[in-house]
C-alpha cells in the first residue's frame, strides 16, 4: 500500500506542476469537428514551435511507441444493429427526411466495412507513411551512413502488423541503406499491450462505470436526436429518452466519429445537434480518461500497466548511449498502451489527475493523447563532449516533464533516467 500512495503522490506532484490554463474545450472541437471523435478521429498532424537544440548537439537516436494507424470500426454487429432500427422506422412510415439520409449512409457504410471490423484503413497507411516521412526529414542525422539498423516491433493484431510495415516501408523508400529486424509475438505483446489481472478486472467492471452512468444520466438524453430521425417514438416503443433509445444515440455516434477513419468521404456528424456532440464527446472522453488515463480512480493502476515499456524505454536508450548500433526503436501497439504510457511518463497534458467527472474534459482531452496513429517519441542529442539529452515528444509536439532540476525541453540523460526508474522501482517494491 505504501508503495502505490508514494506513487500516486509522485504522479500528482508532476501533473499540479504541468497542469496549464483553463481551455475552452468546446471552441477547440468546434474547430475541427474530427475532433468530436476522440480516440476514433483520425491522426492529427498539429506540430507546434520546436526548440531547437543546444549548440553543439546532434540527433543520433531515436526511441518511438506508435499506436496503429486508422481502423474500421471494431464492432461487427454495429451497422447491422443500426440498420434493423432504421428497418423498422421505415416500415412504420416514421423517417424524417434527415432519417432517410442517414439510413442510406449507413447502409453505405456498412457495405465498407463488412467483413473488415478492426481492420486498418488506407487512411490509416498513410498516417503512419507520413509521420515516418517527417521523423527521416527532420533528423537526416540519425540516418545518415551505410548502414543504418532499425528496430520494429508489433503486437500480434494485423492493424497494428499492417501499420508497422506501412511505417518500415517509408523508411526503405527514403533510405535504402536502412537495415530494419522485425518482431512480433507473445514476447513484444508482453511488453507492448501489457494487462495486469487487477487492472484487466477494473478495465471491465471498475467503479469507473457507475461515475460515467451517472453522469450520463444527468447529462445525456435522445429524445432530440429520435425526433430528428424519426417522425414518432415507435420505433423505440413510444420512449424518445428510455434504454434503447439512448443506445441507439451512442451507437450512431460511435459509427459517426470513426467514419472518417474509412477515408470514403462519408460523414454522419450532421444528424447530431453540437450540443449532442458535446455531451457524447465528454463521455467517451471521460470514458477513455478512467480505465486507461492517470484519473484520480485509478492513479497508479492504469499508468502503471505502462511500466514494461517505460522499462524497455529506458534500456534501450541506454544500449544506444553506451554505443550500440541501433540508430531507432520503433515499436507500434494500441491505445492501451499509449494512454497509459503518456500518464506514466508524465507527458504535459497527458497526466494530470482529476476525480470530478465535471472537470475531466478539462483536464484531459482524447484527441488531444490518443488519436489513431498516435504516438510518443524521444529524441537524443549528442555534443562532442560526450554529454547526452533528450527531447521529448507527443503526437509530434514537444512537451515537457516535471524533472527535478530540469527546465526542458531538453534533458539531461542521466536526470531523466534517474526520474524515471525511480517511478518504476516504486512500482516494483
Amino acid at each position: 500500500m505504501r508503495r502505490l500512495i508514494c506513487f500516486a503522490a509522485a504522479l500528482l506532484v508532476a501533473a499540479a506542476s504541468l497542469s496549464g490554463q483553463d481551455r475552452n474545450i468546446r471552441q477547440e472541437l468546434q474547430e475541427n469537428p474530427l475532433r468530436y471523435g476522440g480516440s476514433s478521429s483520425p491522426y492529427e498532424y498539429a506540430p507546434g514551435e520546436v526548440t531547437a537544440p543546444p549548440e553543439g548537439f546532434k540527433p543520433f537516436y531515436i526511441s518511438h511507441f506508435g499506436r496503429h494507424g486508422s481502423r474500421f470500426h471494431t464492432s461487427k454487429d454495429l451497422c447491422a444493429g443500426l440498420l434493423k432500427v432504421f428497418r423498422k422506422a421505415d416500415s412504420l412510415g416514421v423517417l424524417t427526411a434527415l432519417g432517410t439520409s442517414a439510413y442510406c449512409r449507413i447502409q453505405v457504410a456498412d457495405s465498407l466495412s463488412r467483413h473488415r471490423s478492426g481492420d486498418l484503413t488506407p487512411v490509416g497507411e498513410r498516417e503512419q507513411r507520413e509521420i515516418a516521412a517527417r521523423m527521416l526529414s527532420a533528423y537526416p542525422e540519425v540516418f545518415q551512413g551505410k548502414d543504418i539498423p532499425i528496430t520494429a516491433r508489433s503486437t500480434t493484431s494485423a492493424r497494428v502488423l499492417l501499420s508497422m510495415a506501412s511505417f518500415c516501408e517509408e523508411i526503405r523508400s527514403r533510405c535504402p541503406q536502412a537495415r530494419i529486424v522485425h518482431e512480433a509475438g507473445d514476447r513484444t505483446n508482453a511488453v507492448l499491450n501489457h494487462y495486469t489481472p487487477n487492472y484487466r478486472k477494473y478495465y471491465e467492471n471498475g467503479h469507473w462505470r457507475a461515475v460515467r452512468d451517472r453522469w450520463t444520466e444527468k447529462h445525456f438524453h435522445s429524445d432530440r436526436m429520435v425526433y430528428r430521425l424519426f417522425r414518432s417514438a415507435d420505433v423505440f416503443d413510444g420512449k424518445a429518452d428510455g434504454g434503447r433509445a439512448r443506445r441507439f444515440v451512442r451507437d450512431l455516434y460511435s459509427l459517426a466519429k470513426i467514419l472518417p477513419a474509412y477515408g470514403a468521404g462519408l460523414s454522419l456528424t450532421d444528424l447530431f445537434p453540437e450540443e449532442d456532440l458535446f455531451v457524447l464527446w465528454q463521455i467517451g472522453n471521460m470514458e477513455q480518461y478512467m480505465r486507461k488515463g492517470p484519473s484520480a480512480l485509478a492513479p497508479v493502476l492504469a499508468p502503471g500497466i505502462a511500466a514494461p515499456l517505460l522499462k524497455d524505454f529506458l534500456e534501450r536508450a541506454d544500449e544506444a548511449v553506451s554505443g550500440g548500433p541501433v540508430r531507432a526503436d520503433l515499436r507500434f501497439g494500441h491505445g492501451e498502451g499509449i494512454m497509459p504510457l503518456a500518464a506514466l511518463m508524465q507527458l504535459e497534458g497527458a497526466s494530470d489527475v482529476c476525480d470530478d467527472p465535471d472537470r475531466m474534459a478539462q483536464v484531459w482531452q482524447d484527441y488531444r493523447i490518443t488519436t489513431m496513429a498516435a504516438n510518443i517519441q524521444w529524441v537524443f542529442y549528442r555534443n562532442a563532449a560526450g554529454e547526452v539529452l533528450v527531447h521529448l515528444f507527443l503526437n509530434e509536439r514537444e512537451v515537457r516533464v516535471n524533472v527535478p532540476g530540469e527546465t526542458g525541453p531538453y534533458y539531461r540523460w542521466d536526470c531523466l533516467k534517474a526520474y524515471y526508474t525511480n517511478l518504476l522501482e516504486i512500482i516494483a517494491r
